[in-house]
């Protein structure tokens, strides 16, 4: 490391010893230092890009800085090795570059050796950090592609190369205690000690609280994006919705011009087939003597039903043997009276033949 950029950080380290104590981010917490835990400021991440080619921009770290809240602090990445948590985040400018100002908490007998590196580094200006990040989402510095990590295989080439890769969607998940970091800025920044017993009921109470709250906040921003989610898929319902409601009205349409037409078959059909009824009625009827009297009749008959019509032709048909019975008396009757005015002549004749003898 260069002698100018040793002085750089010293400065930058100076700076934030004076405005960032662990009594000040404390109490910008709202929390109490806690019997039997010692704190340790230092600088999580910072803007720009990292010794394993990994950049944060202004507008991420603005977004996620304070993911790291209620995260565990880990001995070498080891997530086996838990020796603190992030209690507090928060984001503040050095030469004109955003960083992550985080406060951390470790228990004072968790285990000695632990921290006794920790103060001891601190006390040496070596006590590093490197932030664990979970990335969803890369921008390649290069060609400027996004690549989701869920898709393995779909990076470009140069995702890797040595302009690097912007986090673009992330969430920190915690921090190492190293001793070669890939963000060289990420060191310590303030130590205190372990506390007395006084407060201590409400600094747990606090701290309580801000874990409840970091909590929640979490829980908040995963239902926030299942209802967008929900939003989401109830406009595409909505459109798919739409689109069958037209569809449907357009067959509703076809159906009323194939039920007319049907319609309008089924009555002509109706109409051919009265007349070939009418035309058969007429036929069956054109040997029957039917007198003028029953014309109406006729016409109704023809139509009526089978029912109607099978009752006129018998109406006519008896009609008609009447007539003919009646004629048939009649002449019977006629012929009698010729044969006695014959009989009656010839006695006549007989008579007059008589009187000539």
């Amino acid at each position: 490391m260069s002698e100018h950029k040793n002085l750089f950080l010293l400065e930058i380290a100076k700076t934030s010893i004076k405005k960032n104590t662990i009594d000040d981010l404390l109490k910008e917490a709202g929390l109490k230092r806690r019997r039997n835990y010692f704190y340790v400021a230092f600088y999580l991440a910072t803007e720009g890009k990292n010794d394993n080619g990994l950049i944060f921009k202004e507008e991420q770290i603005l977004e996620n800085f304070d993911s790291i809240v209620n995260t565990p602090v880990n001995w070498e990445h080891n997530r086996y090795e838990k020796i603190g948590t992030h209690i507090y985040s928060k984001v503040e400018e050095v030469n004109g570059k955003k960083y992550i100002v985080t406060l951390a908490m470790f228990y004072e007998k968790d285990d000695m050796y632990y921290n006794s590196k920790i103060k001891e580094r601190h006390q040496g200006g070596t006590l590093r950090f490197s932030m664990e990040a979970d990335v969803k989402v890369y921008e390649c510095n290069t060609c400027h592609k996004l690549w989701d990590t869920d898709e393995w295989g779909t990076s470009c080439s140069c995702l890797f190369s040595d302009k690097g890769r912007i986090a673009k969607e992330f969430l920190f998940v915690g921090s190492g205690v190293v001793e070669n970091p890939a963000d060289k800025k990420a060191k310590s920044i303030d130590l205190a000690n372990k506390q007395s017993k006084k407060g201590d009921e409400m600094e747990e109470k606090m701290i309580k609280l801000t874990e409840e709250i970091a909590s929640l906040k979490a829980d908040l921003k995963q239902k926030e994006e299942v209802i967008s989610n929900l939003t989401k898929e109830n406009e595409s319902v909505k459109s798919e919705l739409a689109e069958s409601k037209k569809s449907v009205e357009e067959k509703e349409v076809e159906v009323a011009k194939l039920t007319s037409e049907k319609e309008e078959v089924s009555t002509k059909l109706l109409e051919i087939e009265q007349a070939k009824k009418e035309q058969e009625r007429e036929m069956e009827l054109k040997d029957l003597n039917i007198p003028e009297t029953l014309a109406e009749e006729k016409a109704s008959a023809l139509k009526g039903s089978d029912e109607d019509f099978a009752r006129f032709v018998k109406v006519v048909k008896v009609f008609n043997e009447q007539k003919e019975e009646k004629a048939s008396v009649k002449t019977k009757v006629e012929g009698k009276k010729e044969t006695e005015a014959e009989e009656k002549k010839e006695e006549n004749k007989i008579k007059s033949l008589k009187d000539l003898f």
